[in-house]
């Protein structure tokens, strides 16, 4: 299966970005396996979002 790589970006901070990645991951998630990445050096924001704790602790990797 070919990857599908979905990137999000703007010049202007506070405009949703990472809200927008993370809806978009869960729907992709739905589908398969998701990896969200957070590259925002200034301000990441996904670990801010509830629906994306996950069910389980995890014990390695990123998030």
């Amino acid at each position: 299966m070919t990857p599908f790589i979905v990137t999000f970006y703007s010049y202007k901070g506070g405009v949703g970005r990472s809200l927008l990645a993370a809806n978009i991951g869960i729907l992709s998630a739905r589908r398969g396996k998701t990896l969200l990445w957070d590259l925002d050096i200034e301000a990441p924001g996904l670990h801010n979002i509830s629906g994306l704790t996950p069910a389980k602790t995890v014990k390695e990797g990123f998030f």
